[in-house]
């Protein structure tokens, strides 16, 4: 069935992506949304903080999955590497909709 939100991950990515070289089983870039966003993370005693993490939104139909430890090299971040920490589905139907993906940078 297709929705009204079919190829929008498309739009958006034109506009706002760049190129982003990934490093999993075989290195391929791909463009994709790279920031460093605002994040809810759970401390030990169950309360709830915002850090800012750096994340990536590929859509699905670019690449096959990222796994953790993958890294991940933004072309607008010169001198920067990321390593995958774990998926977030967008819960979207669209075919070409968005994974977002946590990052943590490699020193």
């Amino acid at each position: 069935m297709t929705s009204v939100f079919d190829g929008m991950a498309g739009i958006l990515n034109a506009v706002f992506g760049a190129p982003v070289t990934v490093m999993g089983n075989f290195p391929q870039v791909v463009q994709a949304i790279f920031r460093e966003m605002p994040y809810e993370q759970e401390s030990a005693d169950g309360r709830t903080f915002v850090v800012v993490t750096p994340t990536v939104q590929i859509r699905k139909s670019d690449i096959a999955s990222l796994s953790p430890g993958d890294l991940v090299v933004p072309a607008a971040t010169p001198g920067r590497s990321f390593k995958v920490l774990k998926p977030i589905p967008s819960g979207s139907p669209a075919s070409d909709a968005f994974v977002t993906y946590v990052l943590e940078e490699v020193l």
